[in-house]
């Protein structure tokens, strides 16, 4: 089914945005009739040049235009593109990607991939003196740091209208391929229709260089199924990017992407999983009558009858730099729709994942990738995410309750009651302490002086005790499997910011801890003074507490990386979806759930929401398919609080509107947002940015239009023209956003982000929402938001 559709920045680079490309011209002389060639070095490889003999990983982008580029031309002009113009394209791009292999490896250096579906480039290590060389051949137009990528439902799918959507629209994504860019997936586990049998797992782990399609001591033929039909391991296990050892660096790829992170198993559950019930067993049942979400072990993913390709482009720790690689072959195979739950922080529109995210748009796949999980600083939202067609996912806490508990002081605290370990439990209270002498942590002292416990001989003299910690450096759970490994009865985790840490549900076996089955209890950060005068109480009683209100909940994520895009400061995140406290299923349990948090728990829910909009409307084209997910997107406090265009794009993705919705919204740029961009000025400002209302629809919808600012913005206004209109069915209307500052608005900019009272990391923004909202009710007709973004600046006079 297919659809048409980083090195060190400096402050003054994050404050005027990303640099040009360093251009010169080849040397030699000129006649007036030859040809001049450009090099392009990217700015960010230029520090990496000093030492000539290190060894580089850069992507060389060549001239020719993409097979993907060129589908979506011809579709753009009507032309049908066949099997053999694909093999014809590719086959001369790869010829003519000949003498840059060939230099390379003349060079001393390697050659990792070349790729011609959505990028035209070739991946290589390669020696930094013979940079300059391979940059001036004449068919190189760019040389690039390759970014290395961090792996960035019983309630969460309901709270962005999956089931809804199921019913009104009749499709579960039956049809649709979803490529899953990730580390892998545990084909044995029951949510993905295999055995459910852990042993599986384990054998299959011994042997998964093993060709698909082997049979695991005669129990199950996992891979591939008609559920994974296909898939390839980029890597190997012991892959690692970031890795000191250098074997580690080079991929070993293999033709089986079983996982062995967790991350990618979770992800993809939470995309596509059948659903399990409560006696660990697969649900076969129908999705599009009512179905009771209590009865399930896991819920069923977003698009639970949509098929998965697998690509596995992380080994089993750390992080990797074959993304692109994985993007070219999602186009080639076919694939409807690409989810990517990882990132580089800092994400341009033109680093080479972007552009083959860009470009795997244009040839009819609909791209999703998560935000990031750097948290609230300006411009952290992060690569390939940031390309423009492609829909970048911000993340919401969708969870109204978590199991409380009770620490029964003199005053008593609420607490999170973070797993399932049993109680009630009693004894010492014993507060890891920066100054405490029996305990010596060397990584950092956390709030009111409690130390963060990240290391086994903090826990030495726990057992039968309390355990009081920190959060933050080191991965939560680990507490409460260093704590139980030195017996404690129970440990106490003190967040690191206002609210209660994450709920993480079950905590299973990992690496060489057991499973945890002592309680894991969290607590607000303003508990943590009484938690630590009360150190060295005795018989200290711990009890649950029923349900206890989750006080984040609409919130978007403490963790989720707001924008704008580097470089051009457009608005990104586009969208946003559940990202806290997931549960989806876990690698290796057979059929046990991981609770996990991130943007890469919320980019998976709107890769299915995409592939419920696709199977619902075949002859929509990407961009279609991408308006229809965020100008039907709720920003309003039914579905998230503090709303926020810089962090959460359009509001929250709605399933039910988006595969139902009869017009849409969208921008030129392929945004679907109003990018006014990046000004530094010096007087009165005005400017105008447009979108359309398309009426996919067979009657007439009229609309009032109006604009609101978010926050204050003394000095601004906003016109929206026309106020009021009609789109005919099947027909389409421009909207013209005029956005203006005052003279004397504009002279009380401050010239840094940190002046104001900003604060390091904020960028000062005029931003809010158009709304166009029908003037009556209608199947289908619902309001659309357009956010729109514009980043000010007083301009400097600065002579030397």
């Amino acid at each position: 089914m297919r659809r048409r559709v980083f090195a060190a920045l400096t402050v003054a680079t994050l404050a005027f945005g990303a640099m040009a490309p360093t251009t010169a011209v080849a040397a030699g002389p000129i006649s007036r009739f030859q040809k001049v060639t450009t090099v392009k070095i990217d700015p960010q490889v230029t520090p990496y040049l000093i030492d000539k003999s290190r060894q580089l990983d850069l992507m060389v982008e060549l001239s020719d235009e993409s097979v993907a580029a060129r589908v979506g031309d011809a579709t753009d002009n009507g032309t049908t593109v066949t099997t053999s113009d694909r093999d014809t394209w590719r086959n001369q791009m790869k010829t003519n990607q000949t003498p840059v292999v060939d230099a390379v490896r003349k060079s001393g250096g390697t050659v990792l991939s070349q790729m011609q579906d959505a990028y035209d480039g070739v991946h290589v290590h390669i020696p930094a003196g013979a940079v300059s060389t391979i940059a001036a051949m004449p068919d190189v137009v760019g040389v690039h740091l390759v970014p290395t990528y961090k792996p960035a439902l019983t309630e969460s799918v309901p709270y962005v209208g999956a089931p809804q959507a199921w019913t009104q629209s009749g499709g579960t994504g039956a049809g649709v391929k979803i490529a899953v860019i990730d580390t892998g997936i545990d084909y044995y586990h029951a949510d993905f229709g295999g055995s459910g049998d852990p042993a599986d797992y384990t054998y299959g782990l011994a042997h998964d260089t093993t060709a698909p399609g082997y049979d695991a001591d005669g129990k199950t033929v996992a891979f591939p199924s008609a559920k994974i039909p296909k898939g390839w391991d980029f890597v190997g296990d012991a892959y690692d990017a970031s890795s000191t050892i250098a074997a580690n660096t080079v991929p070993q790829a293999d033709a089986n992407p079983l996982d062995c992170d967790s991350h990618g198993t979770h992800t993809a559950s939470t995309i596509a999983g059948f659903g399990e019930l409560e006696n660990g067993s697969t649900y076969h049942g129908s999705y599009t009558s009512s179905i009771d979400e209590s009865k399930f072990k896991i819920g069923p993913g977003v698009a639970p009858n949509a098929t998965l390709y697998i690509y596995k482009v992380f080994g089993c720790n750390g992080s990797t730099d074959v993304v692109t690689e994985a993007i070219n072959r999602a186009v080639q195979d076919g694939a409807d729709v690409i989810s990517m739950s990882l990132g580089s922080d800092f994400g341009t529109s033109n680093t080479p994942d972007a552009v083959a995210a860009d470009n795997a748009s244009r040839a009819g796949v609909v791209v999703v990738a998560s935000s990031g999980n750097e948290g609230t600083s300006a411009y952290m939202t992060g690569t390939p995410a940031s390309s423009s067609r492609t829909i970048s996912v911000a993340a919401i806490d969708s969870n109204a309750t978590f199991p409380g508990a009770t620490i029964e002081l003199s005053t008593p605290i609420a607490a999170i009651y973070a797993n399932n370990g049993k109680l009630p439990v009693t004894g010492n209270l014993d507060v890891l302490t920066s100054f405490d002498p029996d305990h010596t942590t060397g990584d950092g002292v956390s709030p009111g002086g409690i130390s963060l416990g990240c290391s086994a001989a903090d826990y030495e003299g726990t057992a039968g005790k309390i355990v009081v910690t920190a959060r933050g450096n080191c991965a939560r759970v680990l507490r409460a499997q260093l704590g139980q490994t030195a017996g404690a009865v129970a440990v106490i985790m003190v967040n690191n910011d206002t609210g209660l840490p994450p709920y993480e549900g079950t905590i299973p076996a990992q690496s060489v801890y057991p499973a945890v089955t002592i309680p894991f209890i969290g607590v607000d950060i303003k508990d943590g003074p009484a938690l630590l005068a009360a150190n060295g109480t005795k018989q200290v009683k711990i009890d649950s507490a029923g349900k206890l209100d989750n006080p984040t909940y609409k919130s978007l994520a403490d963790f989720s990386s707001w924008g704008p895009r580097f470089g051009d400061s457009a608005l990104k995140p586009d969208i946003t979806a559940p990202g806290v406290s997931i549960v989806a299923a876990g690698m290796g349990t057979g059929n046990d759930v991981l609770v996990d948090s991130g943007t890469s728990m919320a980019a998976p829910h709107v890769a299915g929401i995409a592939a419920l909009v696709i199977a619902a409307h075949p002859g929509w084209n990407v961009n279609d398919v991408k308006a229809a997910i965020m100008s039907t997107a709720d920003d309003t406090s039914a579905k998230i609080v503090g709303y926020d265009p810089l962090g959460a794009g359009s509001g929250v993705a709605q399933a039910q509107r988006a595969t139902t919705t009869a017009a849409l919204a969208l921008t030129n740029d392929h945004l679907d947002s109003l990018a006014f961009g990046y000004r530094p000025l010096d007087g009165a400002f005005s400017d105008v940015e447009s979108f359309t209302i398309v009426n996919k629809g067979s009657k007439p919808i009229t609309y009032n239009l109006a604009a609101s600012f978010i926050g204050g913005k003394a000095g601004a206004k906003v016109k929206v023209d026309p106020s009021k209109v009609t789109v005919p069915a099947h027909q389409w209307r421009d909207v013209d956003v005029t956005l203006s500052l005052s003279a004397s608005a504009v002279a009380a900019l401050p010239t840094a982000e940190t002046s104001s009272g900003m604060g390091p990391g904020a960028v000062l923004t005029v931003e809010g929402v158009v709304t166009a909202t029908p003037t009556a009710s209608g199947t289908g007709v619902y309001p659309l938001h357009v956010p729109f973004l514009l980043v000010p600046r007083g301009d400097s006079q600065v002579a030397a």
